[in-house]
């Protein structure tokens, strides 16, 4: 039997017929709107919190920190709205970070960071790669409740307000991705992101896998929300990895809406 996949870079393969498998179609998932539009219809119905724009008044330095290049999040599809909104509120140019949550990943060379952002924030904007291993630019914020330490980058916690922007998509190591893990463990230390995956041994499978709300979500959004994480802008995409629909507003309230909404 030959099983192909539905996802760009996975193979086909051949499965013996003597072996009793199963294949399950995804469902259909398509709207005929943009991934901007989706996301504009997303920021002017926060869930959970004050709209973007009002969140911004007043607010001097803005840190938009988005998932890296290890996944298939398209930010520049929809960044410009974003940006709109924070403008609207008197934000200046000059006055937006991006960083890239890179984990522990590698650092993002700058053609990586057009391809993720856009052209135009990759060179008129100030990019920051995540420096997981720089002690320099990490502070220590406190432990989960299994005892993880939590070291984060310090511009997060030196920012006005932090926006998180990425994709919800099962995962499992928390169940799903999206909401605080943009910066815990997105924008952590090494020891966070090592002993971090590392509690997940410790609980049982039926307790993470499609839950949306479980005990190392929650050790998640406590630091993260600790480590002021104000906004989130997350978007749920089909196998196409195309944007059939997004989530606005608080870091927990916004995030378990959009969950719910990938599993429909």
């Amino acid at each position: 039997m030959n099983v192909e996949f539905p996802y760009k870079n996975v193979e086909a393969f051949e499965i013996s017929d003597d072996l009793n498998a199963q294949l399950f179609d995804l469902p259909d998932s398509y709207t005929s709107l943009s991934g901007t539009e989706i996301v504009r219809r997303s920021l002017d119905q926060p869930i959970g919190s004050q709209g973007l724009y009002e969140l911004a008044k007043g607010k001097k330095k803005i840190l938009v920190v988005t998932d890296d290049i290890a996944r298939p999040t398209r930010v520049n599809e929809f960044i410009e709205v974003i940006l709109h909104d924070l403008y609207k509120a008197g934000i200046k140019e000059e006055n937006i970070e991006f960083m890239m949550a890179l984990g522990t990943h590698r650092p993002m060379t700058k053609k990586e960071m057009a391809q993720k952002l856009g052209t135009d924030i990759a060179e008129n904007f100030k990019v920051y790669n995540h420096e997981w291993d720089n002690a320099d630019c990490l502070e220590f914020i406190g432990e989960t409740s299994q005892g993880v330490p939590v070291w984060i980058n310090k511009k997060v916690k030196e920012a006005d307000l932090v926006i998180g922007i990425g994709a919800i998509m099962p995962i499992d190591v928390c169940g799903f991705t999206g909401g605080g893990k943009i910066l815990i463990p997105g924008v952590c230390g090494e020891i966070t992101n090592s002993e971090m995956h590392w509690t997940r041994v410790d609980v049982p499978e039926h307790k993470i896998l499609g839950q949306i709300e479980n005990p190392i979500r929650a050790s998640i959004d406590e630091l993260a929300r600790k480590a002021g994480l104000d906004f989130i802008v997350n978007v749920i995409m089909n196998a196409e990895q195309k944007v059939v629909a997004a989530v606005a507003g608080d870091m927990v309230e916004a995030h378990q809406a959009g969950c719910k909404r990938a599993m429909d």
